[in-house]
C-alpha cells in the first residue's frame, strides 16, 4: 500500500474525491450505500458528467434502500441518460420480498484502478460540516494506491455482475495491509482495511 491518507472529515474527503475524479484517464467506479441528491452528491455528479464527455467509463453501484431508489428516481434516471452506467443493489421484488433486507453498505471509489477510497463515509450532506454543520455525521475513510487497488476492482466487478460472494482476504505483497471483504448471513456487504505500520 502506498500514499496512505486517513480522513475523519467529510469535506476534506469529498474535495479529494472530486480532484481524483477530475484526474481520471480511464475509469471511475463507485459503490455506495447512500448517494444523495444534494449538494455533495451533485458536486461529485458534475465531475462524473465531465468524465463521460471525455469518453471515460463511469460505473455506479448504489444501494436501492440507502439511496431511496423511488424517491430519487428522476435524479438517477438523469445519470443514465448522461451516459453513466448505474446498477441498483437488490431492488425490491415481489417474487422474493424477504431478500429486500439484504443491503450493500460498502463505500468504495476506484480511479483508473490505481487510486482507492475506502471506508465509512457515504456521499451526502450529512457528513459535511459545510452543509450540515457541527452535528454532521462522523466517520473514517482511507485513500491509497498500490497493488491492492486491482484486487478491489475485482471485488467491484463481482458486485457489478450480481455476485455477492466475494473474494477471500486480500493481503499486499509485504503483508503489511489486508482488505477483508465481508458478506454476512444477512448479506450486508462491506470491506474493512487492516493496516500495520
Amino acid at each position: 500500500m502506498n500514499n496512505l491518507k486517513y480522513y475523519t472529515e467529510g469535506d476534506t474527503l469529498y474535495a479529494d474525491i472530486r480532484q481524483a475524479i477530475c484526474s481520471a484517464k480511464h475509469s471511475v467506479c463507485i459503490e455506495s450505500y447512500i448517494f444523495a441528491n444534494d449538494e455533495i452528491g451533485n458536486e461529485i455528479i458534475e465531475q462524473l458528467y465531465k468524465k463521460v464527455e471525455e469518453n471515460i467509463t463511469v460505473k455506479l453501484i448504489i444501494d436501492s434502500v440507502g439511496s431511496n431508489r423511488f424517491k430519487n428516481f428522476k435524479f438517477f434516471r438523469k445519470l443514465s441518460k448522461k451516459g453513466i452506467s448505474l446498477k441498483w443493489f437488490n431492488p425490491w421484488s415481489w417474487r422474493d420480498p424477504l431478500k429486500f433486507n439484504r443491503r450493500n453498505h460498502r463505500k468504495l471509489i476506484l480511479i483508473d484502478d490505481e487510486i482507492c477510497f475506502l471506508g465509512g463515509f457515504n456521499i451526502h450532506n450529512d457528513s459535511s460540516r459545510k452543509y450540515f454543520g457541527e452535528k454532521r455525521w462522523k466517520d473514517s475513510h482511507v485513500c491509497f494506491t498500490g497493488n491492492l487497488v486491482i484486487s478491489l476492482r475485482q471485488q467491484f466487478d463481482l458486485m457489478w455482475c450480481g455476485k455477492t460472494r466475494q473474494l477471500s482476504t486480500i493481503t499486499n505483497k509485504d503483508g503489511s495491509t489486508q482488505i477483508i471483504p465481508n458478506s454476512s448471513r444477512k448479506c450486508n456487504n462491506t470491506c474493512c482495511a487492516s493496516i500495520w505500520i
